[in-house]
């Protein structure tokens, strides 16, 4: 059930359990009203909103999501361009892919502690996102936060496993990375043309560093990468600072059996070993 107040163009839901699905062609029923509606209301007892269900609702400034949220749909914010802030309840699980992409106006983002699951591409976009706190280890989808052009902070749980392709490209602002010590994978491009970004710390559980992860990373000067590193793929640091330093936890032995790929702008870094022959 929706009701839509027009005098303030205000949009509630009610019902219990799972909004329904619909797709860019088939809108939702308060569809017509998309580029008037104002704020949105879900009422408890909703556990699932819908794909699609407010997407392109461009002048949609506030939403209220209620406890019973456990699952938000593909697309189902996409492009809500003027969402400044959005509030998820502890009981959400799941976010689709693309659900809040292209909200250019939304700021932070604090992930509730039950979320195992974020779709590709769900905050890419978002171009005044600027804090991006985890408290899981959810599986992330790839391209997160793809052209977050203000995200200058990243806060990873130190369970998160795995790092996504794309995760991180384009945020030409990001500087600051906690990584999580518990990291088994970063993907391909994970921060590319992070052209803020000055130095980081690879956790010690990484054996390959993925083609094109750093490319472009123009102020990227210190790089410390872990003794079980086996492989660094092509232009992996390609486009960092003329001058780095890399910081091996290995000996030179050790180093010299990693697989280098080409093009990867070691021959202008300072190497510093730690480890003993």
């Amino acid at each position: 059930v929706w009701e839509l107040d027009k005098n303030t163009w205000t949009l509630t839901i009610k019902g219990k359990g799972r909004m329904e699905d619909y797709s860019f062609l088939e809108k939702a029923p308060w569809g017509d009203y998309a580029k008037k509606i104002q704020k949105v209301i879900i009422t408890n007892g909703i556990t699932y909103i819908g794909q699609y269900a407010f997407s392109q609702h461009f002048l949609l400034e506030e939403v209220s999501l209620p406890e019973s949220l456990t699952e938000i749909g593909d697309f189902a914010f996409l492009d809500c361009m003027y969402l400044e802030n959005i509030e998820f309840p502890e009981e959400l699980c799941s976010i689709g892919a693309n659900a809040f992409r292209e909200c250019q106006h939304l700021k932070i983002i604090e992930f509730p502690k039950n979320v195992s699951s974020i779709g590709e591409e769900a905050f890419a976009l978002c171009y005044h996102l600027e804090k991006v706190t985890f408290s899981s280890d959810a599986k992330c989808g790839d391209g997160l936060f793809t052209r977050c052009e203000a995200l200058e902070e990243v806060i990873l749980p130190e369970v998160m496993t795995a790092i996504p392709i794309r995760m991180f490209a384009g945020c030409t602002a990001l500087a600051t990375v906690h990584m999580p010590k518990q990291a088994e994978s970063i993907g391909q491009s994970a921060f590319l043309e992070c052209k803020a970004l000055e130095e980081i710390a690879i956790p010690s559980g990484i054996t390959q560093i993925q083609s094109y992860l750093f490319y472009n990373c123009k102020k990227l000067s210190k790089v410390s990468l872990p003794s079980g590193l086996t492989e660094i793929g092509n232009d992996a640091f390609y486009g960092v600072s003329s001058h780095w330093d890399l910081y091996y936890a290995g000996t030179e032995d050790e180093w010299a059996a990693v697989e280098i790929s080409e093009d990867n702008a070691l021959n202008n870094a300072t190497m510093h070993f730690s480890g003993e022959n």
